[in-house]
């Protein structure tokens, strides 16, 4: 074990070399039929001291073995105070996690989507909403009159009704006659909502 760790030519020997002996201690452990044992293994390999203890997180989320010593713990030692730290132990590590764990990526990631989701449905919701406003002004000026077109134009360059009459050879008395038409197609009350729309 000592040689294996003397030095590492890369990254992924050091990976190797750690799931070697891991997986050595493990069944050596398992061979010896005595769970206390394996729970010396376990100190060791969980010792955050250790250059094993970063390869020991990962280890824990992806092997089996740390549940089925828990298993052999309960079955053997049941109310063992070594037991019920064990226990305590493997549940806040899966807890809490590594913090390169995959599940905090996995949320991220979901998360992100939904928020991404999110905004394209309310740009969709947004757009949808002026079209439809647009399109039922549009409607709303479809139903005046030609007559009815012109004196909206001169009333939005801020003519008076006096100006309309005579811009158009008309009497102010039919121009108001047309205000009251076009208020009434386009469901406004004065010159000012009029202008708004």
């Amino acid at each position: 074990m000592a040689f294996d760790f003397a030095s590492f030519r890369s990254d992924a020997n050091e990976r190797l070399n750690f799931k070697k002996w891991f997986n050595k201690l493990q069944d050596y452990g398992k061979t010896l039929n005595e769970p206390l044992s394996e729970l010396y293994i376990y100190q060791f390999l969980s010792d955050r001291k250790n250059e094993s203890y970063e390869y020991f997180t990962k280890d824990l989320q992806d092997n089996d073995y740390y549940l089925e010593l828990q298993k052999r713990l309960s079955k053997v030692y049941p109310s063992a105070s070594f037991t019920k730290q064990f226990e305590a132990e493997i549940e806040a590590f899966s807890l809490l996690g590594n913090p390169q764990n995959k599940n905090r990526f996995s949320w991220i990631i979901l998360l992100g989507a939904l928020l991404l989701i999110s905004l394209i449905f309310n740009m969709y919701l947004w757009q949808s909403k002026r079209l439809l406003v647009n399109n039922k002004e549009r409607s709303l000026f479809e139903a005046l009159s030609q007559q009815e077109e012109k004196i909206v134009s001169l009333i939005n360059q801020g003519l008076s009704n006096k100006e309309i009459a005579s811009t158009l050879f008309i009497s102010v008395s039919t121009v108001k006659s047309h205000i009251n038409n076009i208020y009434k197609k386009l469901n406004v009350h004065s010159r000012d909502q009029l202008k708004g729309l």
